[in-house]
């Protein structure tokens, strides 16, 4: 596994003839200290817990539900199955979009901070689903990666933060308008 570190090593390099500057500054990758690497594994293995606790969180609720609707002869425990396997195929598929957006979106961070906010998302979201609380990861791991610029705000893109905010203050309501008006209709 390549660790690509966010640290870049500034050189001087000469410009051809004909521009007005003699110099300019470019970037390259610099390989990552055995430090960085360690923490770049570390920030892939929280993400993974922080999956996992995402599994814990949903999958029950989920089998809750779809007990309601079981196909003749299926049990809750037989349930768990297709349903934990909807929810990696969903997670592959379309969950990217969710994670781009978090990963690239609301804050640049290197990976020490990554591990930091996957850390966090993890205990918070596992914690959450041992007491049976209902938690929304993406809410929870939004907030620890925007957390991770409390010492300095402008770090984030708050358009990002702000259309965040606005879907989750937007969607309980208007769920709720849907769900009164299906009832509504079917009753």
């Amino acid at each position: 596994m390549t660790i690509r570190t966010a640290k870049k090593e500034r050189i001087q390099a000469a410009v051809p003839d004909g521009d007005a500057a003699p110099v300019a500054t470019l970037a390259r990758q610099v390989e990552p200290t055995k430090a960085q690497h360690a923490i770049g594994i570390a920030h892939w293995a929280t993400s993974g817990l922080a999956s996992f606790a995402r599994g814990l969180n949903d999958a029950p609720k989920i089998v809750a539900i779809g007990t309601f609707a079981l196909v003749g002869g299926m049990t809750p425990t037989g349930l768990l199955f297709p349903v934990t396997a909807a929810m990696a195929i969903g997670g592959v598929v379309a969950g990217s979009r969710i994670a781009d957006r978090l990963a690239y979106s609301v804050v640049k961070i290197p990976h020490v901070e990554g591990f930091t906010a996957n850390l966090t998302t993890a205990s918070l979201v596992g914690l959450g689903a041992m007491l049976g609380l209902p938690i929304s990861t993406t809410q929870v791991s939004a907030g620890a990666i925007s957390g991770i610029a409390a010492n300095d705000l402008s770090r984030l893109n708050k358009k990002t933060v702000r259309d965040l905010l606005i879907a989750w203050l937007c969607t309980p309501p208007v769920a709720a308008a849907v769900a009164a008006g299906t009832y509504l209709l079917l009753s």
